[in-house]
């Protein structure tokens, strides 16, 4: 018997998503003790190029399987779908009928393959109508099968299988055509290196060359949900990049993946004769037909994300006062609630107690401090068998009995009906929130009525401020009897004023106003109210300001920028640059990334967009100051553009687009920038009022390098009554003078820039062809500086 032995031995170490490995055996259905082609085949789907922006809590979205995620996730990501074949067992053997030893050196006797260095080879994939022409079926030969031989013509063969090899002389046609449909030598290329044997003479013939091939057929999807997005044959020509955002209602499940299915394979050889020098045009070509059955016969790669929203939730339900000893000291039973009632809501406990009365302490309390507080009136609260509920987990709808000792060197009825301490609870749980604890307010019991308070007090109770410092105001509240005692609540609220608060408590509250003009700050408790003049002006002096080198920033998703807090205290001729005490950053009107102060230099700050988005970058800068005894520091906002030409606005809002001048290492260049704003909302009657004049006020003034200016838009209807503008489109005319801080607010802020001389104009643009303007003039003054 003479025939040819292919041997691979081949390692692969590889990773795969989803891979299906199989074990092959094609063979010659009529003589298949003799002709074998045994190799292993891989199947391999997967997402090898895949990112994910969002929270992840449970899993990854980029590898199959389930995973959890928070709503509003991206992934990004390519598919890969693709065959290969080969391995350590690869065996080929093929019978040489009719070949004798009287035909040397055209006929190849037995040989065997030498250690071939590749791995694995490429599978061929065919179209539905080539792959049944070649492939063996139920037993029957390809439907074109030639045979050429050196003495013969091509001949061509319809049915049955024939014992002769299928021999292609000199290239001649048919047997050219059949090579052809194949693929020729782009096909048959990567050659194995073989060893042929001449039996019985066993003279060895070494580095002769064979190419053998597996070609398969089969189908593929792309699917996105219940969308499949890309289908068809393989080789698949779709394989794109694709973004799918997770906007899905929380508790819903999203799949997506890749399948390939309906797989059929057959394998085929190419062998030259020994003397393939010089008759590099001869050579045979053989098939195996399909020897196994692949049952699913489907590979798929399943991923399936599901958008979960776990909150941590909690609730007080009562506080009693459990022993007191006369002092001042009291045991306090608190129960408290895990209020989670979704699936998806975690396990809480509570880790801290802080107190919030003047003069007051809190701590939790074990038997020992209990005993020892508390050991003239013994109660059963202290004992170790009745533990604390501190610092132990219960799950969504359990309750949990806190002990507080509470220290209080006022009068018991003033605990009553106010916020006397917090509880700050954590979970061991991911969850969608932004904060990892969370805190809670405990009011006071009730154990003695307490006194109504009849009026308060608001210290100062008139402030001239500039327009974005921080200030502190107080508060003082007196009882029937015009007795001091301590206020309850923290309803602090602007009246006439634009602003934020900072910080509200029931003594006291920090904020800044954001533009010029005259109002109020306003204490509320219950039918008692109590307010505070406030000047919010421009040129008021002195007055600190901060601002942001650089001032603002335009950037691609992922791309970072380092921004310098830089304040300062200016009286009427002199500016001097401050050191900070503390200072405070984030991201703010819509601005989406990361925000990471630098650990060492208070003033720095690294600023990184996670997803396309427009806003604001607040720095708040904490500061005292010995000429203004209520200033506490100042915020400045350095407005930042990611992407978000690339924004995708929720339902209820409009996404808008305007031009910007942002900073840039090349100097200020206009940008278009968008941004999600509310829907317009119909005016009463369901008619929107149309737009026909605006003003700006003020409509001159007067600023120095370095201080910002301001301006309000006012707009008028075709009813001559003042309505929203809605969305401003504001532009200065000549941005040598001053930066804008960019907004669609009624209310903009500028800077004149350092050095900057001269008159400049803001215009604001309301929709509707609706423009107006006003001046301002930016005038030197000595400035005198010292750091």
């Amino acid at each position: 018997m003479k025939k040819i032995l292919f041997l691979l031995f081949l390692f692969l170490s590889l990773s795969f998503a989803v891979e299906r490995t199989v074990p092959i055996h094609y063979y010659d259905p009529y003589i298949p003790q003799y002709e074998w082609f045994d190799t292993t085949q891989k199947f391999i789907l997967d997402t090898p190029q895949c990112t994910f922006s969002g929270k992840i809590l449970e899993g990854d979205p980029c590898k199959e399987g389930i995973s959890k995620v928070c709503q509003g996730g991206v992934i990004t990501y390519t598919p890969r779908i693709e065959g290969i074949w080969g391995g350590s067992n690869t065996d080929i053997i093929q019978d040489m009928f009719g070949c004798s030893l009287e035909e040397p050196p055209y006929c190849p006797n037995e040989s065997m393959s030498d250690y071939n260095a590749k791995l694995f080879y490429p599978i061929k994939w065919l179209s539905y109508s080539d792959y049944y022409k070649f492939d063996y079926e139920n037993g029957k030969c390809p439907d074109s099968y030639v045979l050429a031989r050196p003495s013969d013509d091509p001949i061509k063969v319809t049915k049955g299988c024939i014992q002769d090899p299928l021999w292609f002389e000199w290239m001649k046609e048919p047997a050219l055509q059949i090579y052809k449909d194949l693929g020729g030598s782009s096909t048959y290329k990567d050659p194995f290196s073989v060893t042929y044997i001449n039996n019985p003479g066993f003279n060895y013939y070494y580095n002769k060359k064979a190419y053998p091939v597996v070609f398969c057929y089969a189908k593929y999807e792309l699917k996105d949900g219940s969308n499949v997005y890309a289908s068809g044959e393989m080789p698949a020509s779709d394989l794109k990049q694709h973004t799918i955002i997770f906007n899905d209602n929380p508790g819903s499940t999203h799949p997506f993946g890749a399948k390939l299915y309906d797989i059929g394979c057959f394998a085929s050889s190419v062998r030259h004769p020994r003397d393939d020098t010089s008759h590099t045009n001869m050579f045979a070509i053989q098939f195996y037909g399909r020897g196994f059955d692949m049952s699913p016969n489907s590979i798929i790669d399943s991923h399936a994300v599901k958008v979960v929203d776990p909150r941590a939730r909690m609730e007080v339900l009562s506080t009693e006062i459990v022993a007191k000893d006369g002092f001042g000291n009291y045991l306090l039973k608190t129960t408290v609630k895990n209020t989670g009632d979704s699936v998806d809501d975690v396990s809480i406990k509570v880790n801290g107690t802080y107190a919030e009365l003047p003069g007051s302490y809190a701590e939790k309390s074990t038997s020992q401090k209990c005993n020892s507080r508390f050991s003239t009136k013994p109660v059963h609260e202290c004992d170790d068998s009745n533990p604390n509920g501190y610092d132990t987990n219960f799950n969504p709808g359990q309750e949990m009995v806190l002990y507080t000792i509470f220290s209080y060197p006022g009068k018991e009825e003033d605990l009553c009906n106010q916020t006397i301490m917090t509880l700050e609870y954590t979970s061991d749980e991911k969850t969608c929130s932004a904060y990892d604890s969370w805190k809670v307010a405990v009011n006071g019991p009730c154990g003695v009525p307490k006194q109504d308070l009849s009026r308060c007090e608001i210290n100062p109770p008139n402030l001239i401020v500039n327009p974005f410092e921080i200030h502190e105001w107080t508060v003082t509240c007196f009882d029937e009897n015009n007795k001091q005692t301590a206020c309850a609540g923290n309803d602090w609220r602007f009246d006439g004023l634009k602003g934020e608060f900072l910080k509200k408590t029931n003594q006291n509250a920090l904020a800044y106003i954001s533009e010029d003009g005259t109002g109020k700050i306003v204490y509320v408790q219950g039918s008692m109210r109590c307010n505070a003049t406030v000047i919010s002006d421009t040129h008021s002096f002195p007055y600190m300001s901060c601002v942001f080198n650089p001032s603002s920033a335009q950037l691609n998703v992922s791309e970072t920028e380092e921004f310098n807090l830089r304040c300062s205290i200016s009286d009427m001729f002199n500016r001097r640059s401050i050191n900070l005490v503390s200072t405070e950053y984030d991201a703010v009107n819509g601005l989406v990334g990361d925000v990471k102060p630098d650990p060492v230099d208070r003033s720095l700050v690294n600023f990184t967009g996670t997803e396309p988005s427009f806003g604001k970058l607040r720095g708040i800068a904490w500061y005292t100051y010995s000429g203004e005894p209520t200033l506490r520091g100042a915020v400045a906002f350095a407005p930042i553009d990611v992407n978000s030409a690339e924004l995708v606005c929720d339902e209820n809002k409009t996404k808008e687009c305007h031009t910007e001048v942002i900073d840039t290492p090349f100097g200020p260049l206009p940008y278009e920038v968008c941004e999600c704003v509310p829907k317009n909302e119909t005016q009463p009657g369901g008619q929107e009022g149309k737009k026909t004049s605006c003003v700006i006020s003020p409509p001159n003034q007067q600023i120095s390098p370095l201080q910002p200016g301001w301006a309000t838009v006012t707009c008028v209807d075709d009813k001559n009554e003042q309505i929203d503008c809605g969305s401003v489109k504001w532009s200065i005319d000549n941005n040598n003078l001053a930066n804008l801080l960019s907004t669609t607010n009624p209310t903009v802020m500028f800077t004149a820039k350092p050095g900057a001389q001269g008159t400049g104009t803001i215009t604001a643009d309301v929709g509707n062809n609706v423009e107006c303007e006003a001046k301002f003039e930016v005038s030197p003054y000595t400035c005198l500086e010292i750091s």
